[in-house]
């Protein structure tokens, strides 16, 4: 797997995570490959066991991910369900859809996959569910318009996770590029907002979690 350098911890330090996490699981290495050989940038084991942690601890059994590529996270996630559970992956390739619905389907997981083509936005406005989990990874400019979003669309104790949210470090610069400006903000108003408890990791290239308290 190509190596992903986000300038934020010594690179060192991350082999020596992804050393005492390692999960062995033959489906991730090839999800692992198929990124490399296509060019599509994933999150990564390192959040991808954060990931599905989160799952576990939270008991979650139904999942929004709002930008999903071609499954990569979603699988992580989904390795958590016992029996049942649901996630509901986005994206505008239909590529991408193809190959997730390949992988989940070589993994015999196919049953908890609902992958919809299209404005990841516009898809959960129109759905009529609640989520235990809704994971962010669109872009970023669109990051502050979703914390609302997702306020409405969580259940009660419910979790917003949010991936590139110390995007390479840039939060810290002075950079005027849109898609730094959208992450800075969305740091800005979910730090403040009372309706959530919050807390930025500098994992890989940072993740926040928000707890939604009601």
């Amino acid at each position: 797997m190509k190596k992903f350098n986000s300038n934020l911890t010594s690179s060192l330090i991350e082999d020596y995570i992804l050393e005492k996490t390692r999960v062995e699981d033959p489906i991730i290495d090839e999800m692992h490959e198929y990124a490399e050989q296509n060019e599509v940038p994933i999150i990564g084991p390192l959040v991808g066991k954060f990931l599905y942690q989160m799952a576990l601890i939270t008991n979650a059994k139904s999942i929004f991910e709002m930008g999903s590529g071609f499954g990569y996270s979603a699988y992580w996630f989904t390795k958590a369900f016992k029996g049942e559970g649901k996630i509901i992956c986005t994206d505008f390739s239909k590529e991408h859809k193809e190959a997730a619905e390949s992988f989940f389907k070589k993994a015999n997981m196919e049953i908890y996959l609902d992958f919809i083509s299209g404005n990841s936005i516009e898809i959960i406005k129109e759905l009529k569910l609640s989520f235990d989990i809704i994971f962010i990874d669109v872009d970023k400019e669109q990051y502050p318009e979703v914390i609302e979003i997702s306020y409405e669309k969580l259940n009660k104790n419910g979790i917003m996770i949010a991936d590139n949210t110390l995007w390479y470090g840039r939060v810290i610069e002075d950079d005027e590029l849109p898609s730094t400006k959208g992450i800075k903000i969305f740091n800005n108003l979910i730090s403040k907002d009372n309706r959530f408890v919050t807390t930025i990791l500098p994992l890989r290239d940072g993740v926040t979690v928000s707890y939604k308290k009601d």
